[in-house]
């Protein structure tokens, strides 16, 4: 039984419909507009009237209404590594494009359309699968309440799309220069430079604590981990993901400098990306700073910035790109990074071809100027 309401408030009308012992809020009508007067509530109504009967969960008749309910049940199923990187997919490109497209018309055509704006993205061709994948699954969720059969096989790569194509998103140096000096505090100027100047893991960086700074040697241990990848979703002291990722590192001026002036806890068994308000805390891994706010000050930097966004992970690109442009061999990138050197020249090696303009620089013989002393 759909009843219609006034909000004394907004002055806007909205509808109250009680299907099967619970009642449904309608505030909007299908294009997402307001209902301003009593007859536009009462013409959604008789416009309506079997999806009021039969849909469940009609008070946004927009595909927007399911995301939240999607990721809680994504949440539930996935381990907390996979749902970030899950969540990020959806909320940076699956959301955005179904976020004003009204159940009633969702059909093969916003498919294809989609499926065209995905494709033409200049992204790896494994993104691409998961993009799609995801996508799937989303609108799968959604067959219950949409009037038309999807066919979902349209969400798919472009056969000529090559398998081993592949965009590494990163900052170049001065990318990340313009990055830093727009950071407004020291600890996430210390942070930043970590993940930047080591290709640090965010994993091996929440594990850092105080006494791995050896400030006499002017060195840092990476010896650990913080991984939340387990069932219980409790952040844990875990080993480095391989045995190249347990290294030194030697500390520059910059470090040192910005070390000293965050730094809070003396104690040497304290995490020194932390939260905590009490001294006491500081060696307790869920006080550590969470990947989400990592991820969310990253963000937020970036737009503040005018840079594209990447991702933390994308830090240790940059290290590693920033090195092999500039000369380093690969296996002494790969002892920086904490990885081994096959890995660095599948990943890396094709961005050494950034460097050849340079050395053809070099062979520049300035033909104009010669020709004019032989003349």
């Amino acid at each position: 039984m759909a009843n219609i309401y006034l909000n004394k408030e907004t002055k806007r009308f909205y509808i109250k419909n009680y299907v099967n012992g619970i009642n449904h809020t309608i505030t909007r009508d299908n294009n997402g507009a307001y209902f301003e007067t009593e007859e536009e509530a009462q013409n959604f109504i008789n416009n309506n009237v079997n999806c009021l009967k039969y849909q469940k969960n009609l008070s946004r008749n927009k595909c927007s209404y399911f995301f939240n309910i999607y990721l809680a049940n994504m949440s539930r199923n996935f381990k907390a590594s996979h749902f970030m990187s899950e969540k990020y997919i959806c909320t940076s490109i699956i959301f955005p494009y179904f976020r004003n497209v009204s159940l009633s018309r969702l059909d093969n055509t916003v498919l294809m359309n989609f499926s065209n704006e995905i494709n033409d993205k200049l992204i790896s061709y494994r993104y691409k699968e998961r993009i799609f994948t995801r996508t799937k699954s989303f609108l799968d969720s959604l067959i219950p309440y949409i009037p038309i059969q999807l066919d979902l096989r349209l969400l798919t790569i472009n056969k000529n799309t090559p398998k081993d194509y592949n965009v590494m998103e990163y900052y170049s140096f001065e990318d990340f220069k313009t990055f830093f000096n727009n950071l407004n505090n020291d600890f996430y100027k210390f942070m930043f430079l970590m993940l930047f100047n080591y290709g640090l893991r965010i994993g091996e960086l929440r594990a850092i604590k105080v006494s791995d700074f050896d400030l006499i040697n002017n060195s840092l241990y990476i010896t650990k981990a913080l991984n939340s990848k387990n069932e219980s979703h409790k952040t844990i002291i875990t080993s480095p993901k391989t045995n190249n990722s347990v290294r030194t590192y030697p500390l520059n001026k910059d470090l040192i400098a910005l070390y000293n002036s965050m730094i809070k806890f003396k104690n040497k068994n304290a995490f020194v990306f932390t939260f905590a308000k009490k001294e006491k805390n500081a060696d307790d891994p869920d006080y550590v700073i969470s990947e989400n706010t990592i991820r969310k000050k990253n963000e937020d930097n970036a737009k503040k910035s005018n840079l594209q966004k990447i991702r933390i992970h994308d830090y240790r690109h940059s290290c590693a790109i920033y090195l092999i442009t500039h000369g380093f061999d690969l296996t002494r990138v790969a002892n920086w990074i904490g990885d081994n050197p096959e890995t660095v020249a599948h990943y890396y090696l094709k961005y050494k071809d950034r460097s050849k303009n340079e050395i053809s620089d070099a062979f520049q013989l300035n033909v104009n100027e010669r020709l004019k002393e032989w003349i």
